[in-house]
Order: C-alpha cells, then structure tokens, then sequence
C-alpha cells in the first residue's frame, strides 16, 4: 500500500523495533498507544497472530469515543469475521485470507514492488469477506 495512492498512517506492535521497522519501510509512523493509531487511520488492519486477534478487538473497544465509522480487517486465514463483531456497532468490519502469507516484514511491505524472490507474493490471491451493514 505505501506505493499506492492509499496513505498508510502507521504500525502498533507489542514490539517496538518491529514497529518501527515497518514504519521506515513505508514512510509512515511507529505508534506506542492504541489511542494514536485509531486517530491517525480510517482503516484499521489487525495483523498479529490468530490468538491475539480478539485481545487487539478488547484493546479497541476502549477507545469507544474514536472509533465510530472506522473500517475494521484482520488478516487471518483461520478465523472469521466473527471475532470483528464488537467493533461493528462502530464501524465496517472485514477480512481478507490470504492465499499466501508474508514470512516477513519486508516482503509484506516490498509486495506491490514486486522484487526479487517476494514477487509471488504480490501476484497471490485472497478471499475477502465483509459486513453488510453496520448494526
């Protein structure tokens, strides 16, 4: 996305060094609170591992007061929109399975580069399934 004309606002990672090396890949911010983040995006992507989904929607849920009319995504391919449905009463709730992971920071964010051994990742395909409408 940071080759698009799509803004990517930043990253939100338990671990900082990986946030921040996201950030300098994309030009964007590394976030320390989850306050800042939800400022700063229209779309919120959850992209951690599929046990800590849920705890990342409990997280959000906090911040009730900023996240009215967000779009909400994870990214697992195992797990279902369900887990989203505490956040539709606020916004648009989606997800997108990949048919094929990103082993890593870099190839995630060089995907729409297309270089080298991480060009099969940007020509995969995916599923995605969204909510209809917000509650």
């Amino acid at each position: 996305m940071s080759n698009s004309s799509i803004k990517v606002s930043g990253y939100l990672s338990r671990n900082i060094s990986s946030s921040l090396k996201a950030s300098s890949l994309t030009n964007s911010n590394a976030f320390l609170k989850y306050e800042d983040i939800i400022n700063e995006s229209d779309v919120i992507i959850i992209s951690t591992n599929d046990d800590s989904i849920y705890h990342v929607v409990e997280e959000t849920l906090k911040y009730k007061n900023l996240i009215n009319n967000k779009i909400f995504a994870h990214l697992s391919g195992s797990i279902s929109i369900d887990v989203l449905t505490p956040l539709k009463e606020y916004g648009h709730t989606m997800v997108l399975h990949p048919v094929q992971t990103c082993p890593s920071i870099e190839s995630a964010v060089t995907c729409s580069r297309t270089l080298g051994p991480y060009t099969s990742i940007c020509k995969s395909i995916g599923r995605l399934q969204g909510s209809r409408q917000r509650r």
